[in-house]
């Protein structure tokens, strides 16, 4: 009976054992498949990150690059306008240059009309004159001829003092007409120069615009140099008149 027991005790101390071994053994297993969930989920999770980095980088890129491209069509539609603008202002210029030369060769033009008819004028009085004279002559030998000695002297006295007042009106017209012709002509030559000035004044400030326009472009590129910065920069320049040097 003791061994019996004995036996019994054994083998339900063997299947405690046994049935502890399976515990753990399931426990085990348990704990293995948590933390392969773990491992799994912590892949997955790195795995979604990864992907959002590469997302969010890819659309940083494209951002960057359509940026880049609102910036350069941005710089180039900027180019246009003031290529345009100066176009446009050039085109002004020679506009208001062609009327002003028009209206100097006009004013010219008239001079030298007005001063063929005076000339024509003078001609045709001359002539006029001349005729007068002749026939007036006639008759102031027919009067001299009919005169007395002492009315004869006297009517030469007379004749020598008209004739020297005539000739002093004469020169006083004379050179009233010559300041005149003069004036016009200083008037004219001043017209013309000053078109040549602002002619000039013009081809400074286009050339000063084309300068700035390859020059800001060039900063631009090199140094990450902003245009309002560029555009500020020359203007002050240009206020102190200071013209940009080559290396510049």
């Amino acid at each position: 009976q003791k061994l019996r027991e004995q036996k019994l005790r054994e083998q339900k101390l063997r299947e405690q054992k046994l049935r502890e071994q399976k515990l753990r053994e399931q426990k085990r297993k348990e704990q293995e498949q948590r933390e392969q969930q773990q491992r799994e989920q912590q892949r997955e999770q790195e795995q979604l990150e990864r992907q959002e980095r590469i997302k969010k980088e890819l659309g940083d890129d494209l951002q960057k690059r359509k940026d880049k491209i609102r910036l350069q069509k941005l710089q180039q539609e900027e180019e246009r306008s003031q290529l345009e603008a100066e176009q446009m202002s050039q085109q002004n210029q020679e506009q208001r240059e062609r009327k002003q030369q028009e209206q100097y060769k006009r004013k010219l033009q008239e001079m030298q009309q007005q001063k063929q008819r005076d000339v024509t004028e003078r001609a045709v009085e001359a002539e006029r004159r001349r005729s007068a004279e002749d026939a007036w002559l006639v008759e102031e030998q027919q009067r001299q001829m009919e005169m007395s000695e002492p009315d004869h002297l006297e009517y030469l006295r007379k004749k020598r003092e008209d004739e020297n007042w005539m000739q002093e009106q004469q020169v006083e017209s004379w050179k009233g007409e010559e300041e005149t012709t003069r004036l016009m002509m200083e008037n004219a030559k001043q017209e013309a120069m000053m078109l040549t000035h602002q002619r000039a004044l013009m081809d400074h400030q286009l050339q000063f615009n084309r300068n700035l326009i390859v020059e800001s472009n060039g900063l631009e590129r090199m140094h990450d140099i902003t245009r309002p910065w560029v555009f500020s920069y020359f203007g002050l320049k240009k206020i102190v008149d200071v013209q940009p040097s080559p290396e510049e």
